[in-house]
Order: structure tokens, then sequence, then C-alpha cells
């Protein structure tokens, strides 16, 4: 069952992430607008946000973010050089993101 966007707001679910469980919550639904969730995995916590900004154009802005918090600083540590090794990639892939989602409007 998939809940109407108007109670999407602090929806929390479950998502398999390899050999673990990753644990995601809405946290700001503002169609249009503004798309927020925080994801919980392996003792890190995950939040992400996008922004859509109309401009005088007739485009869209988006604005992407970020940001993590670790339970230890080993897993930190870890993370920071993966990130490095595997940064661009994703860079990538969110750009082809929101290529697409450009090209169906």
């Amino acid at each position: 069952m998939t809940p109407p966007v108007s109670r999407l707001q602090g929806f929390e679910y479950t998502k398999p992430l390899g050999q673990t469980q990753s644990r995601i919550r809405i946290s700001v639904v503002v169609p249009g607008q503004t798309y927020a969730y925080t994801a919980m995995a392996g003792g890190a916590t995950y939040a992400v946000s996008y922004q859509l900004v109309p401009t005088a154009d007739g485009q869209t802005q988006v604005t992407y973010t970020e940001s993590t918090q670790f339970a230890d600083r080993i897993r930190q540590l870890n993370a920071t050089v993966v990130g490095v090794l595997l940064g661009r990639g994703r860079k990538r892939r969110v750009s082809q993101l929101l290529h697409a989602i450009e090209a169906t409007n």
C-alpha cells in the first residue's frame, strides 16, 4: 500500500541494504519544493534533502544536500576514505538522476 503524498511526512520503512536493513524516515515533503529523508544503517545516520526553486527563465534549480553522522570515529574515517575513492561516481549518478527528471517535464 502506498500512502498519499499528504501523509508521507514522518512515514518510516525499512529497506534491505546488502546484508543489513536500512531504516528510512521521510522528514519533509512539500510537493514541488522540498523533499528530505534520513536513513539509519550500520551505525550511521544519513540526512538528504532536495530543494526545488523555479527560476525566472522557467527552469527549476535543484539543490541537493547530504550529511552523515557516525556512531564512532573508525566508521567516520572509513567513510571518508571510501567517499574520496567513490565520490565522483556518486556525483555523476545524481547528475544523471536530475537530467532524467528534467527530461520528463
